[in-house]
């Protein structure tokens, strides 16, 4: 094996292992939901990835390096990695105000209701003589 045969590969094989890593920290939530904050960090792994299988590409292209499938397989993982996490966090914006929206017209909402001088009951407070010392249950022990 000649020792000029593998140069110029390393971009291609960092766009992989990156693009990888970026869709394994998606499926972290999956393993324990403790791990969510590395699922909001998967787009930072993917753009490095699409940026190390450009660099490779062109290098391909230039006959710099044997082989553009490591490049390619690092664009497309890196690409997934930071589309996905976009259209879950877009999917997720619309359906907590799909639902939002639903409990205001039914006039549920949290901001539609009690103590917000709204359509609710007023609070008054307990008859002092009912909650006087020694006259609630007893504990035994």
């Amino acid at each position: 094996m000649d020792a000029n045969e593998n140069k110029g590969t390393g971009a291609g094989t960092a766009a992989v292992v990156l693009g990888g890593a970026g869709l394994t920290a998606l499926t972290a939530p999956l393993v324990h939901p403790v791990l969510m904050p590395l699922a909001l960090l998967a787009p930072l792994p993917g753009i490095a990835a699409v940026v190390c299988g450009i660099v490779a590409r062109s290098r391909t292209r230039r006959g710099l390096a044997p082989a553009a499938g490591p490049a390619r397989a690092g664009i497309a993982l890196g690409t997934l990695a930071v589309v996905v996490p976009v259209l879950m966090a877009g999917w997720a914006f619309w359906a907590l105000n799909d639902a939002y929206s639903e409990e205001v017209r039914k006039g549920d909402a949290y901001n539609s209701g009690y103590g917000h001088g709204h359509d609710g009951p007023e609070y008054t407070a307990p008859d002092p003589a009912a909650v006087a010392p020694g006259t609630g249950p007893r504990l035994s022990g």
